[in-house]
């Protein structure tokens, strides 16, 4: 029950403009008053009542099927930015709103106005997401779990409350505990892609800096190959199946490259979030993944039938021409330095926002104390990156590693279980049951083991597929991270590898 309706802070002031607010007063308005963040007072049913409310908004819902069909929307042009309400439609002057008379302006806003407001940042279109999935972020492999999470998105978010990150829909679903497990997953997986990072531009600037023996431009780096793979110089071999050698453990190994490559669905959320029609979200995710689809395939056929069992990871180490290498490396080292400052930067802020201020209230980053604090986690921040980098200097292995316990978690774990708890919350809602807007209330007839379990009956059939998918993910990540460790253990034994030395792990 959303009893006090959660909107207000410990000390009953509106976070809004410090000032005490009269709930009755704002629900009488008309006017539901802004909630905290993450509030366990507001329920589900009033957020899917919101976000019922927002999908019918005339600038956001699909054509009707009369009008076009579900293909036929992507001759939509996909590159347009949104348009912008002006700000005599927001009712904003240029000089901005008075501070001090804020709070009485707000009570003043329309509906209408407040939700052309909250729309007004929302201008990305699908071909904007198109353009950020192909980034590296998504494959063949991840559409059930970026589905998932797209019909979880519009049943969730609304003008009222706004999605902002994989986090929120955790929490409106399964309540804080699931929220801290998103975030601690969030951060362990940045830090360790910090130090993945911190390997590759150690592997190239070692290249660039020593060189490497130049036989023909198109053979192999058979010294990188010799000490990465083990593989020593001889007839290329290719194979249609796993190659001799290459036990089960291998092969779930190379599974956890492609779910790397193809792990971005942590930032679906954020990219939904932006889009002015969250709706319109599968039409970027299905281009792209039709796109990087085939750039994959068609590379790594290339690498395979030219090097065979000499081509190593990353694939442009792997090439012995030391002009084309050094080049590639030099590229490669600035874009990656970049990479790795952006991913530090957010890995800091989620751990320290999500994790260390909810769960061991540390001082917010507004007051002096969390500025200090912040200033010295940057370096304590790369120092653990190093370490781990230092630790497991094999990149295929390191790879595989953060897949299994992280990457392979959002995209294939989470989505099912998250997705059937909001079943069980939705289809469990009866006639005469749900969120009251005219008082605020949440109407629930029953509620505990049963009402779930009539949730679940409702879609059996989508539920039993959730529960198998969610099942098959979690064996998948265990059989991940059994694999990479034994993986470690036969890379330390049969090749170049050493931990916390200087040695480069591909010998050159």
């Amino acid at each position: 029950m959303a009893g006090n309706m959660g909107i207000v802070a410990a000390d009953g002031a509106d976070p809004r403009f410090g000032e005490k607010v009269d709930v009755a007063r704002e629900w009488e308005s008309g006017r539901p008053p802004i909630t905290k963040l993450y509030d366990p007072d507001v329920t589900f049913e009033e957020y899917y009542y919101y976000a019922r409310l927002s999908r019918k908004h005339p600038g956001e819902a699909p054509d009707a099927p009369s009008k076009a069909s579900t293909f036929s929307t992507l001759k939509h042009k996909p590159f347009n930015r949104g348009r912008i309400s002006s700000p005599d439609t927001l009712n904003v002057s240029e000089k901005g709103i008075d501070s001090s008379k804020a709070a009485q302006q707000w009570h003043n806003v329309s509906e209408e106005e407040h939700v052309q407001a909250s729309r007004a940042l929302r201008t990305a279109t699908w071909g904007s997401v198109f353009f950020l999935i192909t980034t590296d972020i998504l494959g063949p492999y991840s559409t059930a779990g970026g589905f998932l999470l797209w019909r979880m998105f519009l049943e969730l978010d609304s003008d009222r409350y706004p999605l902002r990150s994989y986090g929120d829909v955790a929490f409106r679903v399964a309540g804080s505990v699931a929220r801290h497990t998103s975030y601690i997953f969030q951060s362990i997986q940045l830090l360790f892609i910090v130090g993945l990072v911190i390997i590759l531009n150690g592997q190239g600037l070692s290249q660039i800096t020593q060189g490497t023996a130049v036989v023909f431009h198109s053979d192999p780096n058979y010294d990188a190959a010799l000490a990465n793979n083990a593989a020593e110089r001889g007839p290329k071999i290719t194979t249609a199946g796993p190659p001799e050698g290459v036990g089960f453990e291998g092969q779930v190994v190379g599974l956890m490259q492609a779910v790397f490559s193809y792990g971005g669905a942590m930032l679906f959320i954020e990219f939904m979030a932006e889009m002015r029609r969250p709706y319109d979200f599968w039409k970027g995710m299905v281009c792209a993944q039709a796109f990087i689809f085939c750039c994959y395939i068609v590379f790594g056929f290339l690498v395979y039938s030219r090097q065979g069992q000499f081509a190593i990871n990353p694939s442009y180490q792997g090439v012995s021409p030391y002009g084309v290498q050094t080049a590639v490396n030099s590229l490669a080292l600035v874009s990656t330095l970049i990479a790795a400052l952006l991913y530090s930067n957010i890995g800091i802020k989620v751990l320290y926002t999500n994790v260390f201020m909810d769960l061991f209230g540390f001082p917010s980053l507004a007051q002096k104390s969390g500025k200090l604090i912040w200033i010295v986690s940057v370096p304590v921040y790369w120092a653990v990156a190093w370490v781990i980098c230092a630790g497991i200097p094999s990149v295929s292995n390191l790879q595989g590693i953060i897949a299994a316990v992280c990457i392979l978690q959002f995209s294939y774990t989470f989505p099912p279980f998250l997705m059937l708890c909001h079943c069980a919350k939705r289809d469990a809602i009866q006639d005469g049951e749900g969120f009251d807007p005219s008082t605020g209330q949440t109407i629930r007839r029953d509620s505990g083991l049963s009402r779930w379990m009539r949730g679940l009956r409702k879609n059996a059939a989508l539920n039993v597929f959730n529960i198998f998918f969610l099942l098959g993910s979690l064996a998948t990540a265990i059989l991940g991270i059994y694999s990479a460790a034994i993986g470690l253990k036969a890379a330390y034994s049969e090749t170049a590898v050493s931990g916390f030395s200087c040695t480069n792990p591909i010998g050159a």
